[in-house]
């Protein structure tokens, strides 16, 4: 999620939640490596988008 604003990532995240794409859970290229803050936005743009909690 870039802001430009550079913070140390503290959180790996899924790029399309495990819950829409179980089979691309321990890929690498659906990893991406977020802040905590940055984590907790997409996290709430995720379940908007894909109606999961």
């Amino acid at each position: 999620m870039d802001r430009g604003v550079i913070t140390a990532a503290d959180v790996c995240d899924h790029i399309l939640p495990i819950e829409i794409r179980w089979d691309l859970r321990l890929t690498y290229s659906n990893l991406q490596m977020l802040c905590h803050g940055c984590h907790n936005r997409k996290t709430r743009e995720d379940e908007k988008k894909y109606g999961t909690k």
